[in-house]
């Protein structure tokens, strides 16, 4: 800063507020470190101002703060505007606040101090026990996870889904919200909640609410899938992401390969780690520990609070092919002796439609099934984002002497993997059984491109398909159903649906599959292993971490827990609840 600015003292007041909004802005830009100044006489208007007392809680601040140190200083420069605005409401205040206006615009203060003031009421009112909001989470829903847990300080998220339902009374198909405007059309009908502090300046420009600095610690994403990433996509893009390095993979390769904006979560504050590397935001620990589920890099957390810890399960399961995984966390969740579990439910029901196959069940009922099925084309169907399913795939294709059909997306997401040592996926640059499907597309994303020169003599379009049916298991999703007209499978071709049955009898999605199944004459067979506990496993693990309190989240029946754990308490829309 100017040596000049030390002659501040001989300046009339609205000089010096001038000077300081100047010097203000050069360093918002420039990322300077506001208090190397510490111990200088600064702003000495005599008796007007008292500087001392001033730097001196500017100092104890920077003792206390356990920031990185870019944040650390713009921190306490907002302390220093805000303690010199209360000492003096004159001629000066007004140029003062538009400075203070300056630094807020900054890019590089995340835990704004004008944050942490609005909800600072809240807290006193409520002690200083930490609280769980369920804050996005419709009661009786299954996805849309959103759990904000607040402790002293760190204001922290778990996930950010959305439902798989959201807007459902409103949009179909391709009616859908209008991307360039933001958040404006869900704000509009309702179908997300304005919460200060959370959104980007780029979501919130269309709508009648203003920006506001980040007011939350960070999000604790559990894994990949839609309805715990999908409104990723609206949040202000510095505040941080933790997830596992695997998850990060996956969704570098997802962000490249989607078409639709919908499905891009833009860029983050993305920071990775693996299973029991703990992370402290705020004074708040959080420690990861891998689970298995129905997509690579999951996790649950412990959230060790200053009244204990909340476990999160995430979503998990006890029959893939790596339940130890999930064994560790319910291990490490009962060690902790937490005083709430925050569990997924899914599968928790009267009647559950989705039957209790395992991988290695799915793995060996597909071989059985293809082995006598010499003649025909074999078709599967299965979620993309299911890395445990293309390896299983894979492999039957292997066991029954067939070449493994990919399209375009799932090829990329297989070689995006050869980055993660930890996941073991079948390397589509070198496997001579696994082929990627041309689907002739009149405009191909230079992504593609890039793909199909990779793989060169290993790309089939579905005119080589149907000359050889019997050499090829070709996946194929449900929007590329059309594609059954090129590939002409003789009739009786088995169609493998490995995913979830439908929730609804009436399912429309479903229906118009099952149509174009008979038109070809294909013969559906349903072969899938869930992502999710069984209920009997839900209960089981419920009674083996023995927490004080179980909230379900994540499933249609939050009223059958009561069955399943002495005390439950169902969390409410936008309510907090105290722990400890």
């Amino acid at each position: 800063m100017p040596g000049n600015l030390f002659e501040l003292k001989r300046l009339v007041p609205r000089q010096i507020g001038l000077f300081l909004l100047r010097e203000l802005a050069v360093l918002c830009k420039r990322e300077t470190r506001l208090l190397d100044l510490q111990g200088q006489d600064v702003l000495r208007l005599k008796a007007r101002i008292n500087m001392q007392q001033v730097l001196e809680a500017a100092e104890e601040q920077r003792r206390s703060d356990q920031r990185n140190q870019g944040h650390r200083n713009f921190g306490n420069h907002q302390k220093v505007v805000r303690l010199v605005m209360a000492d003096r409401t004159g001629a000066l205040a007004p140029l003062l606040q538009g400075a203070r206006k300056i630094c807020s615009q900054c890019p590089y203060r995340r835990q704004q101090t004008a944050a942490k003031a609005r909800h600072e009421t809240d807290r006193q009112s409520e002690s200083q026990h930490p609280a769980v909001q369920s804050r996005l989470a419709q009661d009786g829903e299954i996805g849309g996870n959103k759990i904000l847990v607040e402790d002293r300080d760190a204001r922290i998220w778990l996930d950010m889904g959305a439902p798989f339902d959201l807007g459902e009374e409103y949009f179909v198909e391709f009616l859908q919200p209008r991307e360039r405007f933001g958040l404006r059309d869900y704000f509009a009908l309702d179908l997300m909640k304005r919460i200060p502090g959370l959104y980007s300046s780029e979501a919130l420009d269309p709508t009648e609410m203003a920006w506001e600095p980040p007011a939350f610690s960070a999000i604790f994403i559990t894994h990949v899938h839609y309805d715990h990433t999908q409104q990723l996509r609206f949040v202000d893009p510095n505040i941080p992401v933790h997830l596992g390095e695997g998850a990060r993979t996956i969704l570098e390769s997802l962000d490249t390969t989607a078409r639709a904006p919908i499905l891009r979560l833009g860029t983050h504050a993305y920071q990775t780690f693996r299973s029991g590397q703990s992370t402290t935001v705020d004074g708040l620990e959080v420690e990861p520990i891998h689970v298995d589920h129905s997509a690579p890099a999951a996790y649950g957390y412990l959230v060790h609070t200053s009244e204990g810890t909340i476990a999160y399960t995430g979503d998990l399961r006890h029959h893939g092919p790596k339940k130890a995984l999930t064994e560790e966390f319910i291990a490490a969740a009962a060690a902790a002796k937490p005083v709430v579990l925050i569990t997924e439910g899914t599968r928790v029901a009267p009647d559950d439609p989705r039957g209790t196959l395992s991988e290695a069940d799915v793995k060996a009922d597909a071989i059985r099934l293809l082995t006598p099925l010499k003649e025909k084309l074999a078709i599967v169907t299965f979620p993309g984002r299911d890395v445990d399913r293309i390896r299983t795939f894979f492999e039957v294709a292997q066991a029954v002497g067939r070449k493994f059909v990919v399209n375009a997306k799932t090829a990329h997401l297989l070689l995006t993997l050869q980055k993660d040592t930890h996941i073991a996926v079948p390397d589509a640059a070198k496997e001579n059984d696994l082929v990627l499907f041309d689907r002739l597309m009149r405009k191909t994303d230079p992504w593609e491109k890039e793909l199909q020169a990779k793989l060169k003599d290993r790309v089939v379009t579905a005119e080589q398909i149907a000359a050889r049916p019997s050499e090829y298991l070709v996946q194929l999703d449900f929007w590329h159903l059309p594609e059954l007209v090129d590939l002409r499978p003789p009739p009786g071709s088995p169609f493998i649906h490995s995913k979830s049955e439908p929730f609804e009898e009436d399912d429309v999605n479903d229906a118009v599959l099952q149509h174009w199944l008979d038109r070809f004459g294909l013969q559906r067979h349903q072969l899938h292993a869930s992502g999710h506990l069984s209920e009997r496993e839900v209960g089981e693990m419920i009674r083996t971490i023995d927490a004080k309190i179980v909230m379900p989240v994540h499933t249609q029946h939050a009223d059958r827990f009561t069955q399943l754990a002495r005390r439950v308490v169902q969390p409410i829309r936008f309510e907090a609840m105290k722990v400890g």
